[in-house]
């Protein structure tokens, strides 16, 4: 009888566990649908965050006109291992500092925070992503 208690005691942490994830989960969602800060040790490049707490949002940084370069050579055709070379070879650093590569490239280009701070406009951000997958034309 003792087992049989623990157990539903169990049954219903694991319920309450579940509900409180899924209501994080739709909070940070909606957050981030809004361009909303998370938190977390570093922006998105070219973004910085604006506010304090719940107030918390991204507005763009002073790296913002390297994203909307990355979004233009990118839909023009330019290669992302192109872009990072050309960005390394300008001295552009990273969000954290170091060189940019191609996989952070790839992934400003995949980002759509960039569409809800009104850094990239929509039409671009979704050419990118098209060319991206390999759906492009």
């Amino acid at each position: 009888m003792l087992e049989a208690m623990r157990q539903m005691v169990g049954v219903f942490a694991q319920l309450e566990k579940n509900i409180i994830v899924r209501r994080l989960q739709s909070g940070r969602k909606a957050k981030r649908a809004q361009g909303g800060y998370m938190g977390g040790r570093t922006c998105p490049f070219g973004l910085q965050v604006q506010g304090e707490g719940r107030e918390a949002h991204f507005v763009p940084g002073e790296q913002a006109p390297v994203v909307a370069r990355i979004f233009q050579d990118y839909a023009a055709g330019t290669s992302t291992n192109k872009i990072a070379a050309g960005l390394a070879a300008q001295g552009i650093k990273g969000s954290r500092g170091g060189r940019i590569a191609q996989q952070q490239v790839a992934n400003i280009l995949r980002n759509d925070l960039y569409v809800k701070t009104g850094l990239v406009t929509a039409e671009a951000f979704e050419v990118c992503r098209q060319r991206l997958q390999g759906t492009a034309g």
